[in-house]
């Protein structure tokens, strides 16, 4: 059985957004460390290729840091008898890169220099494979570069190593993958699901989407990167460990490698007490841990709904306190706390019984929810003649969902009162 560890997406030398300088530090750390658990992990496998489908570099800039880290992980994979494959993408170009200095890599290592694809034969236990790769030759290549690789003739599983974006035939994003659907993308080297079916291909190491998953229906994958740089890159990354026999048939593990892991945790009913609070967001904390359990931990904490926590939620000092004390408490390196959503607790008796226009427009959503918006529509005709008559298939009480329009209403209004106050 052959064995392929298939990555992308490294990004080495991409910028960092996190405000937090000690955290930027902690991520440059984290994808090296977790580049270096992949090849640790591709030699105790005994993997026969580690494929690295673009993206390696972040741009055409390399540090001498980054090229000396590199050469010794390239190095401890020729050591064992590994070969490494790598298709430039859309960051790290040929072009890109041929504008800086030379790098001498190790003889194991193999660029694939240019968009028409080139075969390579490697032999392993089972058996002869072919790796089949191309580059982006610039940094937006906007043809089709799948279209042009070699069909599989059955004499050795092909695998396929390419950066690109698969899209439907239509041109729009494809969101046919397993958990993938990755918009934010630009539509570099587009091609379809039936363009890589057609190659009638083992395998289909690709690059770009920054989420691991399949294109559905075609032994086609992203790796996702192998460091999430921020909260939008959330959960575990890694790579895939990919089995072959020589009769073609395909296993593939997802393998996670990031050594920082970021989660988005959101709590939308919200305790009105700091020690609920706390416990809700230790139970979700350890949900996320027991999906990782060897990486460190950043997250992004959203806060949304009423709460007696209001005012402190909006304390910049208060909140300054808590990030110090729930980074302590739950061991993360790093916290981010969203409460723009975050609403006071709010007495609708009271506010309903107010001569005020708050209270005017309750009482107005009383009357609906007990005689209907048919009774508002005769007292009142022009008040709702914009969102259609009743009798026409206009909005009817039914459709309306009156305890949250009641809520919604109180909420920005005395939210709102509140600020222009302070």
């Amino acid at each position: 059985m052959a064995q392929l560890l298939h990555i992308a997406d490294i990004h080495f030398g991409a910028p960092l957004r996190s405000k937090d300088g000690r955290l930027r530090a902690l991520l440059r750390q984290a994808t090296s460390a977790a580049f270096e658990a992949a090849v640790s992990f591709a030699i105790h496998e005994e993997v026969d290729a580690v494929l690295i489908a673009g993206d390696l570099f972040d741009s055409g800039s390399v540090a001498l840091e980054t090229e000396l880290f590199l050469r010794t992980q390239f190095h401890r994979l020729k050591t064992n008898d590994i070969r490494v494959f790598v298709s430039p993408g859309n960051h790290d170009s040929v072009a890109a890169m041929n504008s800086g200095r030379t790098i001498d890599w190790p003889d194991n290592v193999h660029f694939f220099r240019s968009q028409t694809p080139e075969t390579v034969q490697i032999t392993t236990d089972s058996g002869p494979i072919k790796i089949v790769g191309a580059a982006h030759e610039s940094p937006a290549v906007r043809e089709n570069i799948v279209a042009s690789f070699p069909r599989s003739d059955g004499s050795a599983p092909h695998i396929g190593l390419v950066h690109a974006m698969v899209t439907s035939p239509t041109g729009a994003v494809r969101t046919a993958m397993s958990a993938v659907g990755d918009s934010v993308h630009e539509r570099y080297a587009p091609c379809t699901a039936a363009d890589l079916r057609h190659k009638n291909y083992s395998y289909w190491a690709l690059g770009h989407i920054h989420v691991p998953g399949q294109i559905g229906g075609v032994n086609a994958f992203y790796a996702g990167c192998i460091q999430g740089r921020h909260h939008k890159e959330g959960g575990p990354r890694g790579g895939y460990l990919v089995s072959i026999d020589a009769s073609g048939f395909l296993r593939t593990e997802f393998v996670p490698f990031a050594k920082l892991v970021w989660d988005e945790v959101a709590i939308v009913e919200l305790p009105d007490s700091l020690s609920e609070l706390e416990s809700v967001i230790a139970s979700r904390l350890q949900e996320c841990r027991e999906s990782n359990v060897t990486a460190s931990f950043a997250v992004r904490l959203i806060l949304r709904g009423p709460t007696a926590l209001y005012s402190e939620l909006q304390d910049d000092d208060e909140l300054a306190a808590l990030v110090d004390r729930w980074m302590a408490e739950f061991e993360l390196e790093g916290l981010e706390i969203e409460t723009g959503h975050v609403y006071p607790r709010i007495d609708l008796g009271a506010l309903r019984n107010e001569p005020t226009v708050l209270g005017e427009a309750l009482r107005l959503i009383d009357t609906i929810r007990e005689n209907g918006i048919e009774s508002v529509a005769e007292a009142h005709p022009d008040l709702l003649a914009d969102i259609g008559a009743p009798e026409s298939g206009g909005l009817l009480a039914r459709d309306l969902d009156l305890d949250r329009l009641e809520n919604r209403l109180a909420q920005r209004l005395v939210v709102r009162t509140e600020i222009g106050r302070s």
